[in-house]
């Protein structure tokens, strides 16, 4: 059975935002441990932030919604304020028992599960072995880009890959973009990961390391730009010269090949060496070095040529440090002359032409059972990198500080220029706060622009009361009668033909068939002021006048629930009988509006 007792305490405290006085803390000391407090109270800004502290300390598992709470500052059907209010009531009002407050927050009731199915779909990525089932030259270049349209691909690659399950499914393919035409050079060379070729009057990318003579590497003006070495000048000198790179990552490089565009006069065999190693913390003399011997190259004067390829394939996916070793000696009588404008490291093979920075896309896609055809969803659009950058933003996700509805508008005026007018498109993008969360947003397009879906967030008041110290969303109904609701009852009487035919009463304010008195604001139950022949008690006259008169009329919107919890109505009424005494009666619903039914639960009971 459920009852509550309260004390009569005639304080209704207003709070906006956090700001509470001192005084009604005072007043609850002196009260006891049961009060009489209607709080009205709206969630500020700073209360988002502290619910979703607690959220987070409460329940870890629970983040998503605490993002989603602290990133837009609302509540929606899938995300109900009856979940979250209670947590920051216990926080900002604890030991309140008895208490009541009304909540105001932000509520956004569009399409929020369509918003949500859209934000969380199914993904599928391209991959590269997609790409060579498509073609074999999209399969080297790896990501779509002009004259590869992607969507006269990946409907096909869909149909092979994705189960359907039936209409309307929905899937989300991520692929790699590029703006810029590309196509494929089949003219094998050195994709480099490394590419010097001297043209800054510098050693460039290398360093020159002496072990051995007064002789070392230079930058020399030639073909372009190069670096020489000569152990002769005017008489012959030992010499031992290293030109070493830095780290060359190559991870994600197979098929590695070097190779160096280069003079050479006065060669001598074993002077010229080609070193690599994997040591690339060491210095040059303590690291392992492999050796690759520069076979005769012998040029004319100030011609330069290509060597022989190195192949360095059993470095592939390695980080290696490659070095130009030149030796020369008095004892050889012969010093070479080396000079080098270009060295390169990396893939040989096929190169690509154009194409350039690629970025990730996501599209919708959407199977038609009727077709049996994935085909794109046209108004639903996965902001990618691209479009960040189209608003001048250098980041991939948007924030508190940067909130979506302020860059949506924009984008969605330069993507879809000649949509109609009430036309609908959906965006999905990161939102980044503790974490990374995907959020969709539905924008309609107005006679004033694009309006957000965040701009459709309302208002909304809920009940909320704390029992045995803890705060718990109820809609339940606390009611003193007043002079207005006797009112009810006494209309009531007189809109029914065979009551009002047994209302004696002379008076408007005051009817003689329930006994209700606005007038004195109160039921008579002495014998003679109720119709005793139907109503044999003045209790069954009273419960009579609540259910069918005070109930359905005073509360004409009536349901059995709201939100899950079961709806409640406490009536506290005065009776006169000689000396006047106040009772209780609890009463629930039986049918939902329109047309609502009620039936009692508990009393009459004498109230305290």
């Amino acid at each position: 059975m459920r009852y509550l007792k309260y004390i009569t305490l005639a304080l209704i405290v207003a709070f906006t935002s956090c700001e509470f006085t001192d005084p009604l803390n005072d007043d609850l000391e002196e009260i006891g441990n049961e009060v009489n407090v209607e709080i009205n109270y709206t969630l500020s800004d700073d209360d988002y932030s502290t619910l979703y502290d607690h959220i987070l300390y409460r329940d870890s598992s629970d983040a998503a919604n605490a993002e989603f709470i602290l990133a837009n500052k609302y509540f929606t059907d899938d995300i109900p304020a009856t979940n979250y209010i209670p947590i920051i009531l216990d926080v900002i009002r604890p030991n309140l028992a008895g208490a009541k407050a009304n909540v105001t927050f932000n509520y956004n009731g569009e399409a929020t599960k369509e918003l949500t199915k859209i934000a969380n779909a199914d993904s599928y990525t391209i991959t590269h072995s997609n790409y060579e089932q498509i073609d074999s030259t999209l399969g080297f270049i790896n990501y779509f880009a002009p004259p590869y349209i992607p969507a006269d691909y990946i409907p096909n690659i869909l149909k092979h890959n994705v189960k359907y399950e039936g209409t309307n499914d929905t899937v989300v393919v991520e692929y790699l973009y590029s703006d810029n035409a590309v196509k494929v050079d089949f003219n094998k060379k050195i994709n480099a990961e490394l590419s010097e070729s001297f043209e800054n009057g510098d050693l460039g990318l290398f360093s020159s390391v002496n072990t051995k003579g007064s002789q070392s590497w230079s930058y020399v003006p030639k073909d372009n730009g190069a670096v020489s070495i000569s152990g002769y000048d005017d008489v012959y000198y030992d010499n031992e010269d290293w030109l070493v790179s830095p780290v060359i990552d190559l991870a994600s490089v197979t098929n590695t090949y070097l190779r160096i565009r280069h003079n050479v006069r006065y060669y001598e065999s074993g002077s010229l060496l080609l070193l690599v190693t994997t040591d690339t913390n060491s210095d040059v003399s303590e690291a392992q070095w492999s050796e690759y011997q520069i076979d005769n190259p012998e040029t004319e004067i100030n011609e330069y040529v290509y060597s022989e390829l190195f192949n360095l394939s059993a470095y592939d996916e390695s980080k290696i440090r490659v070095a130009l070793k030149y030796t020369s000696s008095v004892a050889s009588s012969v010093a070479p002359e080396w000079s080098v404008s270009e060295i390169k490291v990396g893939n040989y093979g096929y190169s690509i032409i154009g194409g350039g920075d690629n970025y990730l896309v996501q599209q919708y896609y959407q199977f038609d059972s009727i077709d049996a055809l994935w085909t794109p969803i046209d108004n639903i659009y996965r902001l990618n990198q691209s479009d960040f950058s189209s608003l001048d933003l250098n980041t991939t996700a948007f924030s508190e500080s940067m909130p979506a509805k302020d860059y949506l508008p924009e984008l969605a005026n330069n993507l879809y220029p000649n949509a109609a007018a009430e036309g609908v498109v959906y965006f999905v993008y990161n939102y980044e706060a503790e974490s990374t969360v995907t959020i969709a947003d539905k924008l309609t397009k107005t006679e004033t622009g694009w309006l957000s879906a965040y701009s459709y967030v309302q208002e909304a008041i809920e009940p909320y009361r704390n029992t045995d110290n803890i705060w718990r969303f109820d809609p339940s109904e606390i009611i003193e009668m007043t002079a207005d609701d006797y009112q009810i009852v006494i209309d009531y009487v007189n809109s029914v033909p065979e009551y009002a035919e047994h209302n004696s009463s002379t008076y408007s304010n005051s009817e003689y068939y329930f006994g209700a008195s606005a007038y004195y604001g109160n039921f008579d139950i002495r014998s003679g002021s109720f119709y005793e022949p139907v109503l044999d008690t003045w209790q069954n006259a009273v419960i009579t006048a609540l259910l069918e008169g005070f109930l359905p009329n005073k509360y004409p919107n009536a349901t059995q629930y709201v939100n899950g919890v079961e709806v409640f109505y406490y009536i506290t009424f005065q009776t006169y009988s000689g000396s006047s005494q106040n009772y209780t009666c609890t009463f629930g619903v039986s049918k939902d509006a329109p047309n609502p039914e009620f039936y009692l639960v508990d009393g009459p009971t004498e109230a305290e």
